[in-house]
């Protein structure tokens, strides 16, 4: 009789100890359901509340656009009145519209400051407050508008008259304005790392730019790696399908060109 009772003692401890372990292991899961689902409720706050960031968004963006020339050149390398004479250009021609929390001012100030500095998508996110997908679809959709703004953006050429009045100029009777290559530093693969490697030991890309006497863009000839040497870039820019064009009646100049890339030089 002592033995059994003695047994189902031990038995009801046995499954005591099994309830408890039980009760224990069901608090945790419910503890941690409910610590996750607050979690998930800050989160969906702090990632959508944007009435908390508007002042501070608009606040960076004026001391930028809108307080002095020096803020707006050094951020974007142009002037207040190029900047928004260039909005004006994106949204009037090139079809750039604000979203719904962005405006397009905005996205082309991230824009130029990432090609001034060769900025990252993780600086621009936390200076202008931005999410890095945000950052990331307002630099493509201001590419796209830049893009079709070329036929606008490039002139032709004209070349010096015979009565020139500009000392500068006034030398170069007929020319039609003046060419050079410069490196612009991108971010490469690393196989590709030595091609796009200048003499300097950056990696950068070989740009051709042409322009007129007013500095006004007449050619550009970018995605040459940084190896290349202008003369290649040049040879390039002259047998290419979209090439160099020099207008009717400046043939020497033509030539000139030509005598140029025959030995190797601008």
């Amino acid at each position: 009789m002592d033995h059994q009772l003695q047994s189902d003692i031990e038995c009801f401890i046995i499954l005591e100890e099994i309830l408890c372990q039980q009760f224990l292991v069901m608090f945790i899961f419910l503890f941690m359901v409910i610590h996750g689902n607050s979690i998930k409720r800050n989160r969906h706050v702090i990632r959508y509340l944007m009435s908390s960031r508007v002042s501070k968004i608009i606040s960076h963006l004026n001391c930028i656009v809108q307080d002095s020339d020096t803020t707006c050149i050094d951020k974007l390398r142009m002037d207040r009145n190029s900047f928004h004479t260039l909005v004006l250009l994106t949204k009037e021609v090139g079809g750039l519209t604000d979203s719904k929390y962005m405006s397009s001012s905005e996205k082309l100030a991230m824009f130029l400051n990432i090609l001034a500095h060769h900025e990252k998508n993780r600086s621009i996110k936390v200076d202008y407050i931005r999410s890095g997908w945000s950052v990331s679809q307002a630099f493509n959709e201001c590419l796209k508008v830049i893009l079709k703004l070329a036929p606008l953006l490039l002139v032709n050429p004209k070349p010096v008259l015979e009565d020139e009045l500009d000392d500068r100029w006034r030398w170069f009777k007929g020319c039609l304005g003046a060419l050079d290559g410069t490196y612009i530093q991108i971010r490469v693969l690393s196989k590709d790392k030595p091609r796009y490697m200048t003499r300097k030991g950056e990696i950068a890309t070989n740009v051709l730019g042409v322009c007129d006497k007013n500095l006004n863009f007449t050619y550009v000839l970018p995605g040459w790696e940084g190896s290349a040497a202008d003369g290649r870039v040049l040879r390039n820019a002259i047998t290419r399908t979209n090439d160099l064009k020099i207008s009717e009646g400046n043939s020497i100049r033509m030539l000139t060109l030509k005598l140029y890339h025959k030995n190797n030089a601008i």
